[in-house]
């Protein structure tokens, strides 16, 4: 049985006073859009759940806005369409181990650098990255599996490197 990403046993999401999930469309669980935050520190949990909904506290029934916040609720449908999926995490999860496994015995090429996942962590797998010698051209191999009908990108951006960023340096 998965039961999420973990290293020596610990969830991710576990660590520091804060843990967040996406729940992006190409993600194990997903709204469509957006996150969970997640903390079990109760000050901290006050402090999100107000700074979420615009900055607004109820007190004595009465909405008050203490803090600059923002509009940051989850829907009613995100919320029912994210829970109908944890209910089945654990297949959803297995599914993904399957495919990862597929391509672990499928990719023979020496020149491709297949994930390595230690064996005190447990993957998601919510993409399978894999490193091309500089033999290979990316974009003809993100091309051809295109038009094999595999999904695939150039998926790890290095944000230094990105347009804004080369601008906007000092």
């Amino acid at each position: 049985m998965r039961t999420g990403s973990k290293i020596e046993n610990k969830f991710a999401g576990t660590f520091g006073a804060f843990g967040s999930f996406s729940l992006h469309p190409r993600k194990a669980i997903t709204s469509g859009e957006g996150g969970i935050l997640v903390t079990e520190n109760d000050t901290l949990d006050s402090k999100i759940r107000i700074l979420r909904n615009h900055g607004i506290q109820v007190e004595n029934s009465k909405m008050e806005f203490i803090e600059a916040g923002f509009n940051y609720r989850m829907t009613d449908f995100q919320a029912a369409l994210v829970n109908s999926q944890m209910k089945r995490l654990n297949s959803i999860l297995e599914y993904k181990n399957e495919l990862a496994q597929i391509y672990n015995q499928e990719i023979k090429n020496p020149l491709i650098i297949k994930p390595h996942v230690p064996s005190d962590r447990n993957h998601t797998w919510q993409t399978y990255h894999v490193i091309l010698d500089k033999k290979i051209s990316r974009d003809k191999t993100i091309e051809t599996l295109k038009q094999e009908g595999i999904g695939t990108n150039y998926g790890a951006q290095c944000i230094p490197y990105q347009k804004y960023y080369q601008k906007n340096t000092l």
